[in-house]
């Protein structure tokens, strides 16, 4: 009876010590930190050897201090889009892409083409009167972007997936 109590207290005991393999971010840096408010967060390591973004096609990161991914959906446009019906070809393109507005606009508008990074591109202007603008893609690395087309007065917008090839 002694040796059964003694088993069973030593099995609650590993089952409490035990727990599953985790593994944490560690790095091996001189100095860094970690610091919080209700808005902000701030962290960083100082004297890390090796820390490097490369982008074009793909984008690689190293380091501890990793960017945050954010991934939003482009969903069709619906009341709260555009209201007038837009086309945009070739796509995908290797050397320019036509925006054309199938029906007159009643606002000026907007074009801005971002990187999947998020990052602006180049932003330019397409006026109510226009029914056509072509935009120059040339300089551009290989990739997929996004054409953002918003109302100048009324802010509604519609996005566009664009792959850029060769």
């Amino acid at each position: 009876m002694r040796k059964q109590g003694i088993l069973i207290i030593c099995f609650i005991f590993l089952i409490l010590k035990i727990s599953g393999q985790s593994i944490s971010p560690q790095v091996i840096a001189s100095d860094g930190g970690f610091f919080s408010n209700s808005n902000n967060s701030l962290s960083f390591t100082i004297g890390e050897t090796v820390v490097s973004t490369l982008t074009g096609t793909y984008i690689l990161t190293q380091g501890f201090q990793q960017p945050v991914l954010i991934i939003n959906n482009i969903a069709e446009p619906d009341e709260s889009g555009l209201l007038i019906s837009t086309e945009v070809f070739p796509n995908p393109t290797a050397t320019k892409i036509t925006i054309r507005l199938t029906q007159p606009a009643v606002e000026d508008m907007i074009l801005t083409l971002i990187n999947v990074s998020g990052q602006m591109i180049k932003q330019t202007m397409l006026n109510k009167e226009s029914e056509t603008l072509t935009l120059s893609v040339d300089d551009l690395s290989n990739g997929i972007y996004i054409l953002k087309i918003a109302g100048t007065q009324s802010g509604k917008a519609q996005s566009f997936r664009i792959e850029k090839t060769k």
